[in-house]
């Protein structure tokens, strides 16, 4: 009579003839596929063991048993490929990175059509003669005298057609070009056509002002609001100096004419 084996190896038995039977139950029957077997098989043997997370870089894994003695393997190459990226602290520096040299600016080709270019400012200079000819027309039109329009013209632009401010203003008069819009003046680079609106403009401040020569200049030179203030403060603009050389050149051509401006004779 055989003696019966222990509790574990009669537990270990049944299990064993348990899982014969579950995979002859394909042969027997023949209604079973690959894929249920493989799943069944799965359910006796349990699910496969999860690997182990990998050890840090640096640390032997801990093995136990008889694999203890092994000569340890780096996890997938973790370790050897941070020594070689450095440089983090490690060892082994990585290589080295250059920086992109800036690239120097392309100076821009002769037929760049976006290059910027400067011109000389050359004036072109009407003759005094001219001017007091164009003069007398526009103030005779606009009924203002000649002499105080010839001493705007010389101090506003010293006869250069072409002259243009800061503020825009353009030509013989510096007028505006939104004033010079507003009153239809047509080319105000015109010599011409400057000088009949520069006198509509001149007539409109002395009529504002009431016939006073230094209220109505300093209008034509800066505006309503500087000679508005000096009357009801009763002092002369601020922009005096401007309506002293008006008045200057004035009566220089009246007593001179056109010699007034005479290199040779001008004081």
């Amino acid at each position: 009579m055989t003696r019966p084996g222990t509790r574990g190896e009669v537990i270990r038995s049944a299990a064993d003839a348990r899982a014969r039977a579950i995979l002859l139950l394909p042969l027997l029957f023949g209604a079973v596929s690959c894929g249920s077997a493989a799943t069944t098989f799965l359910r006796v043997t349990g699910p496969a063991p999860l690997e182990e997370p990998a050890p840090p870089c640096g640390e032997e894994p801990v093995v136990a048993g008889d694999a203890a003695e092994a000569t340890p393997v780096p996890a997938r190459g973790s370790c050897e490929n941070l020594l070689q990226a450095g440089p983090r602290g490690l060892d082994q520096p990585g290589p080295a990175i250059r920086p992109e040299e800036p690239r120097p600016p392309e100076a821009p080709s002769a037929t760049d059509r976006r290059a910027s270019a400067t011109f000389p400012y050359i004036p072109r200079r009407v003759s005094c003669e001219e001017v007091a000819r164009i003069a007398r027309e526009a103030a005779l039109a606009e009924g203002v005298e000649t002499g105080l329009l010839i001493g705007v013209m010389r101090v506003e632009s010293a006869f250069a057609s072409n002259a243009i401010s800061g503020a825009t203003a353009v030509g013989l008069t510096q007028v505006l070009p939104w004033i010079g819009e507003k009153l239809a003046c047509g080319d105000l680079f015109d010599p011409r056509s400057n000088a009949a609106c520069g006198a509509k403009v001149l007539a409109r401040w002395l009529e504002r002002f009431d016939g006073n020569l230094v209220s109505a200049l300093s209008g034509y030179n800066a505006g309503n609001g500087m000679p508005s203030r000096a009357r009801e403060e009763r002092r002369v603009p601020k922009n005096f100096q401007y309506v002293e050389d008006v008045l200057r050149n004035r009566s220089r051509f009246l007593r001179r004419g056109c010699t007034a401006w005479d290199q040779r004779s001008a004081r």
